[in-house]
């Protein structure tokens, strides 16, 4: 399980919505994309699908399970079948697969002892998420250009941290974007692409935050240490921060929503 959102802090009501949209992506996994896909379940994706019925004209359906990873216990989750969790399932195992291909370029954790096994699951995976994105109309080549426009980007030394932020703005626009399509709600789609650009540069800032010194130790590519030094670092990159939160949350605030709160009937 990975991405920068758990749910966590929420009020019980909203914990519960967002439970039902966590559990039926597992679900939506293991039906669309077989019982692995499920270790790429993730907060990220979820958003998709809260997105996705926050702009339905009606609620998504909603159905009753016993989870193994609960405890058996009883759970109300979206059904698996909605437009919004396909897609957010099939984000979710794109996502997944290029995680895998990072770590292998990378030789970073215990992947590259299995490279043949992981390198196949990454190749099921690009296949199975492919597919399903465009039979719900979203063209992939929106997700795989990134990691290709990256490398490019960051064979550029001493560029600004937006130049290299840029190919994960796109990615994050063009899948954010892509729900107000399913909603049924064009109008949408210029507030949440520049929700989903801000997005995307809020995952590449804290991902380089978090790395600066060890890549800066290691030789390893940085983008804010391209143009931040470390004494500055902090109030540099918070103010990077600030200012895309600041962006989506503007963004965010001429959504034309029919479920505004994401409260479970």
């Amino acid at each position: 399980m990975f991405g920068i959102i758990n749910g966590c802090g929420l009020a019980p009501a909203h914990h519960s919505a967002w439970t039902a949209h966590y559990c039926g992506l597992c679900l939506a996994l293991k039906i669309h994309h077989g019982p692995p896909a499920r270790l790429t379940v993730n907060g990220d994706a979820v958003l998709l699908s809260l997105l996705c019925e926050a702009q339905s004209p009606a609620r998504f359906p909603r159905q009753r399970l016993r989870c193994p990873f609960r405890r058996f216990r009883s759970v109300n989750i979206i059904s698996p079948d909605t437009p919004g969790l396909r897609f957010a399932a099939a984000v979710s195992v794109l996502m997944g697969a290029a995680r895998i291909d990072d770590h292998i370029a990378d030789r970073e954790t215990f992947l590259q002892y299995l490279p043949g096994f992981f390198t196949r699951l990454s190749a099921q995976w690009h296949r199975s998420g492919s597919r399903a994105v465009r039979q719900l109309a979203f063209n992939p080549a929106s997700i795989f250009a990134e990691p290709a426009e990256l490398a490019r980007r960051e064979r550029q030394p001493g560029r600004p941290f937006l130049f290299y932020a840029h190919p994960t703005e796109t990615a994050g626009a063009a899948v954010c974007a892509h729900t107000a399509t399913l909603a049924g709600r064009p109008e949408n789609r210029p507030q949440l692409t520049q929700v989903g650009r801000m997005y995307g540069r809020i995952i590449y800032l804290l991902d380089s935050y978090k790395d600066y010194h060890r890549d800066r130790q290691t030789g390893r590519f940085n983008a804010l240490a391209q143009s931040v030094a470390p004494e500055h670092l902090p109030s540099s990159a918070m103010a990077l921060f600030q200012q895309a939160v600041h962006e989506l949350r503007q963004a965010f605030s001429v959504l034309r929503l029919s479920f505004p709160d994401p409260v479970t009937p």
